[in-house]
């Protein structure tokens, strides 16, 4: 995990890709199989952990980490899905537990400390410990060409036993 970036020197390095694409010296690899449109290039990651098992999230389908500050609250309107509602940002959130979304059955003894927060939805993802971010490259990766079961898991790191989750699909079929 030493390919760590800020999200500003990613600006600078995606320039920098594409100026490389644009003088010609570039190679264009083929991608391997399974590798989504937005992996074509180096992307950010989201390592976290559940228990002692690492898992990672592609940066782009993330509004941010939270350490959890404030205690779970329980809501009686809540959804079957979720642990209660917590404060983030200033604002409430729904929030879930990874470990029952990606480890079905599993219980952690390690409490959830952090939440993950995708883009797509006003929810949270609790989970035990967030790394710092780091870059990946599309050949890194063991992509799945067919994601029939476990639709979320798109791959996994060939160096780090780390596998890579597609977060918006994993919460595609929760109803907030």
């Amino acid at each position: 995990m030493s390919n760590q970036l800020l999200p500003e020197d990613e600006v600078v390095l995606d320039y920098l890709v594409r100026l490389l694409g644009e003088s010609g010296s570039a190679v264009e690899e083929e991608l391997p199989p399974g590798c989504p449109p937005w992996a074509k290039q180096a992307f950010q990651v989201q390592p976290f952990r559940i228990g002692k098992l690492c898992f990672a999230v592609p940066a782009r389908q993330l509004q941010g980490a939270w350490a959890l500050e404030g205690k779970i609250i329980p809501r009686s309107e809540q959804p079957e899905w979720a642990s209660g509602q917590v404060k983030v940002a200033e604002r409430w959130v729904w929030v879930v537990e990874l470990a029952g979304l990606l480890l079905s059955g599993t219980t952690v003894a390690e409490p959830a400390s952090w939440i993950l927060l995708p883009r797509t939805r006003e929810l949270g993802l609790l989970c035990c410990g967030v790394e710092k971010l780091c870059l990946w490259q599309p050949h890194e990766v063991r992509w799945r060409s067919e994601r029939i079961r476990r639709p979320w898991l798109l791959g996994m790191h060939c160096g780090f036993p780390f596998p890579l989750i597609d977060v918006e699909c994993l919460i595609a079929d929760l109803k907030p």
